[in-house]
């Protein structure tokens, strides 16, 4: 994965990219702000989106869970609590490295999009 800018219907975001790929999440930021911030600094900003963004879609996931298993299909919604559980612990993981990096930027807001 690669962290970079793009320009976006005339704004500036800040993206994490796959190679040769549509962007995975982008944010809108201010270019002055955000250019003269580190690459840690950066990392502070992206960390707590990127929480957010993993929780979000872990509501949604429990949704479909309970709907497979109204469904009948029990083996599908047992796979997809798996899934849950892997992002439970990717969660932990990224909390504990925004931890050691000094925890979210004080004073950032933003606006998600996908």
């Amino acid at each position: 994965m690669v962290l970079n800018f793009r320009e976006f219907r005339g704004k500036k975001e800040l993206c994490v990219f796959r190679a040769l790929a549509l962007p995975i999440y982008c944010y809108p930021i201010q270019e002055k702000i955000m250019s003269e911030k580190t690459n840690l600094e950066k990392l502070r900003i992206l960390l707590p989106h990127w929480i957010e963004h993993s929780h979000s879609h872990q509501d949604e996931f429990k949704k479909w869970v309970e709907i497979a298993r109204a469904e009948g299909q029990e083996d599908a919604a047992t796979e997809i609590d798996k899934a849950l559980a892997l992002m439970a612990e990717t969660d932990t993981a990224l909390e504990k490295a925004l931890e050691l990096l000094g925890g979210k930027v004080e004073g950032h807001h933003h606006h998600h999009h996908h």
